[in-house]
């Protein structure tokens, strides 16, 4: 039982990650408008 919430923990955590990661490309244009 531990080991499955973990691996449901570390899921969530690599997802959140790779939103997290992957947010600027889908936000490029906004971010093009930086200095």
């Amino acid at each position: 039982m531990i080991d499955d919430t973990n691996t449901i923990i570390l899921s969530i955590n690599i997802f959140l990650f790779k939103t997290y990661l992957f947010e600027p490309v889908s936000n490029l244009p906004y971010a093009n408008t930086e200095p």
